[in-house]
């Protein structure tokens, strides 16, 4: 398993997490309308939403891109189209949802850099999972990547 197929595991694993902690709290809050974004704010609850986001950071140190080959490069360059396709589907459908759940059309302000965030990890989410599925195609079928 090469670096890049490592850090690729690692970006998956931490990506999944963010998400289905994040999707599980945003149900929390909507279901039991919970002022939970107030608290976060005021209370210093935010911190646990910037671990995952220095874990990135640090996996980039632990994983320098200079030890990609060719394909790896390649793999990533299509795994990030993946990436972007699935961010952009995501706000659609989410931005689709909010208008069904408030006909009104008005979010809270700190509502929307949450889902900024989750953006973000579904895009990296998606991204690396089209990196290890273009992996494991390429180590099992012997294909370009």
């Amino acid at each position: 398993m090469s670096s890049a197929e490592k850090r690729t595991w690692w970006t998956f694993g931490i990506s999944l997490a963010t998400v289905l902690i994040g999707v599980g709290a945003l149900v929390v809050v909507w279901a039991n309308e919970i002022d939970v974004f107030q608290a976060v704010l005021s209370r210093g609850l935010g911190v646990p939403f910037a671990i995952p986001l220095i874990a990135m950071v640090v996996l980039s140190r632990r994983f320098p891109d200079k030890e990609y080959d060719e394909r790896d490069i390649h793999i990533e360059r299509n795994a990030l189209s993946w990436g972007l396709m699935a961010g952009m589907s995501f706000l659609t459908g989410l931005s689709l949802l909010l208008c069904v759940l408030d006909p009104r059309g008005s979010i809270g302000t700190v509502t929307v850099p949450f889902i900024a965030y989750l953006a973000f990890f579904v895009v990296t989410l998606f991204g690396s999972g089209a990196g290890l599925v273009q992996y494991w195609g390429s180590e099992k079928g012997g294909g370009d990547g």
